[in-house]
C-alpha cells in the first residue's frame, strides 16, 4: 500500500469510532500514529518508553500523553507531546484524522491521531520520557502472521491482548490494539 492509497482509503472510508464516556477518574490523552514514507513505502514511527518511568516503563508506544487545557484540542495534545518527547515539530506533521477512543488499564481514554511526518525529520529525544525511536515497515503489520492475540480473564471479564513481535521489540497492549484496528480498517 502506498501513501496515496492509504490516505484516500483512510479519508474515504469512515472509521467507526468507539465512544467512551469520560467518568470521574478517567483522564484524557492523545497519541500520534506517525507514518513516514521511505522509498515510496509506508513506515510507522514508534518509541520505547524510558525504563525509569513509573507507568509502562520500556513499553513500545506512540508519542503522546495527557491532555492539558492549554492544548485546546486532543490533536494539539498529540502534536505537543510528539515535539516534547522526540523533537518533531508540528509543522512537519500532517494529521489525517483520528481512530477513535481507547481506554487503558491506567485510567486514560486515549485518542490516536493518524498523521504523516516529513521524512527529513530530525530527532531530539527527551531521555526523561523516551529511550529509543524506530521505524517499522507498515507491510509488517499488514501481514496477519505478525499479529498474536491472547485472551485472559480479569475480575470476571474476558480481555484480549494483542502482541506484534518485531525483531527484538515487543509491541503489545493498547499500541498493538490501535495498529490492529487500523490494519483491519483497510481489509
Amino acid at each position: 500500500m502506498n501513501e496515496a492509497h492509504f490516505k484516500s482509503a483512510f479519508l474515504l472510508s469512515p472509521i467507526v469510532k468507539k465512544h467512551i464516556p469520560l467518568s470521574p477518574g478517567l483522564k484524557q490523552a492523545a497519541v500520534l500514529v506517525p507514518f513516514v514514507v521511505r522509498d515510496k513505502k509506508l513506515h510507522l514511527l514508534l518509541t520505547r518508553r524510558a525504563l525509569h518511568l513509573r507507568h509502562h516503563p520500556g513499553q513500545i508506544s506512540f508519542p503522546g500523553g495527557r491532555f492539558e487545557t492549554t492544548d485546546n484540542t486532543l490533536s494539539n495534545t498529540a502534536l505537543r507531546e510528539t515535539e516534547e518527547e522526540i523533537g518533531i515539530s508540528h509543522d512537519l506533521i500532517n494529521i489525517l484524522g483520528e481512530l477513535g477512543h481507547y481506554r487503558t488499564g491506567s485510567n486514560y481514554v486515549v485518542t490516536p491521531f493518524v498523521g504523516f511526518v516529513d521524512p527529513n525529520y530530525q530527532l531530539t529525544i527527551d531521555a526523561n520520557e523516551v529511550e529509543d525511536v524506530f521505524e517499522v515497515p507498515w507491510q509488517f503489520f499488514v501481514e496477519r502472521e505478525s499479529h498474536v492475540q491472547i485472551e485472559f480473564r480479569r475480575k470476571g471479564d474476558l480481555h484480549q491482548v494483542h502482541f506484534m513481535p518485531f525483531n527484538e521489540k515487543m509491541i503489545w497492549g493498547t499500541t498493538a490494539q490501535m495498529i490492529h484496528d487500523l490494519v483491519a480498517h483497510f481489509e
